[in-house]
């Protein structure tokens, strides 16, 4: 180990403890640890007092203002306090509306939010009156998404996404629920015991459902659908049961965000799914591309519509945003820690929405 990185581990040391003792003091007292991802642990100090917004402890749902729109969330929920933080998540957020601008001057858009949690991705959606198709496999964030999306254009699918071998062995499947941290639920018992020992998991049994059976659920006018999969490591097994072909024989024309932790999976298993999102043409949304600029995502704005309004570009969030050739995306995914991976169903698409992007 060079003299960088034992200085690196020190910094990495001494900013945990200083986050164990902060938020021993401060209104989070169920943390015994600090949240495993360091940028989401600094965040919460800084924001600890002045954007948190205390929960309402007579009802356990609680309803925060997320650029302009009613977000309901679990009040015991750790994950619900990332509406009140601006963070990366914003960014990919403002992509997706801005794909969605791009998109409707061609095409009969369908989106399907795979892993919706509390639904925020698809915000951008319900502002353009977009058929949102929502996954989540949680009854208890289902309840609060049914009052979100209440008299919008979105269909609720409270069940797990599964490969078609799982959903031919059973129409259920166990499912590992965290209360206070709802986006580690995961249908692997490994994940969310491994990476998150510090919280109280609960088994519950819920339907599954197909990548076929959530295509069927597309208005029939539809010829453009863009699939946001975030299903806590598991992406790689819907890849294997040939995803990208079951949506390309409904949807002519897709987009893909993927997402992609290597820490969750074996080495295999991340070079498995590099070789799947690599071979059609790529865009790489990872921790090492954002700005962090918040002067553009801190203002008030009443949507994120009204925020592209104010001629504030991708090129302001994102570092750059560059079609990947197979072998440029594979190695950048060999270097990062987390990445949204965007996989276009063909180079003319991509170019065609990145030029309309701004």
């Amino acid at each position: 180990m060079n003299l960088r990185e034992r200085l690196n581990r020190k910094y990495n040391n001494l900013i945990l403890y200083l986050s164990f003792a902060i938020l021993k003091l401060s209104q989070h007292k169920d943390l015994k640890l600090p949240y495993s991802n360091l940028n989401f642990t600094v965040h919460k100090i800084i924001y600890d007092d002045r954007c948190i917004v205390q929960s309402n402890t007579e009802s356990p749902i609680k309803v925060d203002l997320y650029f302009g729109h009613e977000v309901y969330t679990q009040s015991n929920d750790l994950r619900s306090y990332l509406h009140n933080i601006l963070d990366e998540e914003a960014s990919r957020i403002f992509g997706l509306q801005k794909l969605f601008s791009a998109a409707q001057l061609r095409y009969d858009v369908t989106f399907f939010d795979i892993g919706a949690n509390y639904g925020t991705y698809s915000l951008p959606a319900a502002e353009s009156d977009i058929h949102a198709i929502l996954v989540e496999p949680n009854p208890f964030v289902c309840a609060c998404l049914s009052r979100t999306y209440r008299d919008k254009n979105v269909t609720i699918v409270n069940k797990a996404i599964v490969d078609s071998g799982t959903a031919a062995l059973d129409s259920e499947i166990s499912i590992n629920l965290m209360p206070s941290l709802s986006g580690s639920s995961s249908v692997s018992s490994q994940i969310v015991r491994e990476e998150n020992t510090q919280y109280e998991v609960f088994e519950l049994e819920v339907e599954c459902v197909t990548i076929d059976e959530l295509c069927l659920l597309a208005d029939a006018s539809s010829d453009f659908g863009v699939f946001k999969i975030d299903i806590e490591g598991l992406e790689l097994k819907l890849f294997k049961d040939d995803l990208i072909n079951k949506i390309r024989s409904r949807f002519e024309h897709f987009v893909l965000m993927v997402e992609y932790v290597p820490a969750v999976m074996s080495e295999n298993e991340a070079k498995d799914l590099r070789n799947y999102l690599t071979e059609l043409p790529t865009i790489i949304l990872s921790d090492k591309n954002y700005r962090f600029n918040h002067r553009h995502l801190s203002k008030n704005f009443s949507s994120f519509g009204a925020l592209g309004a104010q001629d504030i570009k991708l090129k302001h969030i994102f570092n750059e945003l560059k079609l990947l050739s197979k072998k440029e995306a594979a190695a950048k995914l060999k270097q990062v820690t987390y990445a949204d991976v965007l996989v276009f169903s063909s180079k003319d698409l991509a170019e065609q929405l990145l030029a309309g992007f701004d």
